[in-house]
């Protein structure tokens, strides 16, 4: 990032103007219980001129629209925040008159949040929106250019977002892709940059950090806590197993499957294995059968679910981690309406049951993937949202 210093004075007068309360003091660990993923305002870029520049206004896209009513409305529900997507080439990629718009129409949108009675946990999301901006660049080497403009980013980011004082929240990356021992290890050092940029910026803002192997339960399983403690920080994992059933019908790999059921039932998968074999189901880089007929043997059902939450509740244990510092980020199934043909509605309804309530038992913090958008994984009915599904907000324990 060019220019940081004189980049983040800048920035500082903007925050102080536009923020009411500036430099407000950090609460220790604002609780972030019940939240929801919001990715279609500024997770996924911005619009850009045939020269890689920014369409200004920021985030005016009809697609990218959030009305306050629906705001609202998520609180009502019994939401009680959002995690806000970033995509990180948005920091990273303005200069000048355009990055003081940009973080002008940032603080507008967590202002607006902040005023319909949600926190805001600030998600910076790479979803390789841009070439060379994808997660593995980021990740390619500790030593980059590339890197070190992301590590200016994550603590410019801090350090606005700490002017909103208590019920805000940093996430400096989701789901790493790293894999194997030694990408993990690589992660732990690259998280421990990023963390430390924040700390530099925001000392007390609430940070949310992750293990490697795509931010799942075996990645923070994986990971060492006990260089954290006194850092204010909670801990994140993300829970789709079985990616068979909630990614059913969502796209790429799965694109054309459906209907597969859960509790796992044997018979009913082996009718769709059969289908897979037969050519019916195609779709993704790899044939979908050898993942079914593993499905098939698996048994999975809700003793599956407790044992995962038991085994992350017992690295909270062993970690020194009090349980309301463990930050469910991201679960979900595809549902099955209008143009989507994902799970059956009851055997989601079922999952999500499960899952919330044995993260609710266990003492963690979650956010349902997601709020709205052109997918089948989400709350609203419509894109741009309108309604709110009402079965979806029940098994949440919410109010329908």
């Amino acid at each position: 990032m060019a220019e940081p210093t004189r980049r983040a004075m800048g920035l500082a007068g903007l925050t102080a103007v536009a923020l009411a309360r500036p430099g407000a003091a950090q609460a220790a660990a604002p609780p972030f219980r019940r939240g929801v993923g919001v990715y279609h305002i500024a997770g996924s870029g911005d619009r850009l001129h045939p020269d890689g520049t920014y369409v200004t206004p920021f985030f005016s896209a009809r697609r990218q629209q959030m009305r306050n009513a629906e705001m609202r409305a998520l609180s009502a529900a019994g939401f009680d925040f959002v995690r806000l997507l970033v995509a990180p080439d948005l920091p990273m990629r303005t200069q000048g008159p355009d990055h003081s718009q940009l973080f002008a129409a940032l603080t507008a949108v967590v202002s607006r949040f902040r005023a319909a009675r949600l926190k805001v946990v600030i998600d910076v999301h790479s979803g390789g929106t841009l070439p060379g901006f994808a997660d593995k660049d980021f990740l390619a080497d500790p030593a980059s250019p590339l890197f070190a403009r992301y590590t200016a980013a994550i603590g410019e980011l801090a350090g606005w977002l700490a002017r909103f004082g208590p019920g805000v929240a940093l996430e400096p990356f989701n789901e790493p892709p790293s894999y194997g021992a030694a990408d993990t290890a690589k992660w732990a050092a690259m998280q421990r940059t990023l963390h430390d940029a924040a700390r530099r910026a925001a000392p007390q803002l609430p940070l949310i950090l992750t293990g490697g192997q795509g931010g799942g339960r075996l990645g923070l399983l994986a990971l060492d806590a006990s260089g954290y403690r006194g850092s204010n920080v909670l801990w994140s994992f993300h829970y789709y197993d079985p990616s068979v059933f909630t990614h059913q019908g969502s796209g790429g790999h799965y694109a054309n499957l459906h209907d597969v059921p859960w509790p796992e039932q044997a018979s009913d998968v082996v009718a769709l294995v059969a289908q897979a074999a037969g050519g019916a189901l195609t779709g993704g880089p790899r044939p979908v059968g050898p993942d079914l007929a593993k499905y098939a043997l698996s048994g999975a059902g809700p003793a599956d679910v407790q044992r995962d939450f038991d085994q992350v509740a017992a690295w909270a244990t062993a970690n020194g981690v009090s349980p309301d510092r463990i930050f469910l980020g991201e679960f979900g199934v595809s549902r099955s309406y209008g143009a989507f043909h994902g799970a059956s509605e009851a055997d989601r309804l079922q999952w999500l049951t499960t899952v919330r309530t044995a993260a609710e038992r266990a003492g963690f913090g979650w956010s349902l993937w997601s709020y709205s958008g052109p997918a089948g994984m989400t709350l609203a009915n419509e894109y741009p949202a309108v309604t709110l599904d009402g079965a979806t907000l029940r098994a949440l324990g919410l109010r329908g």
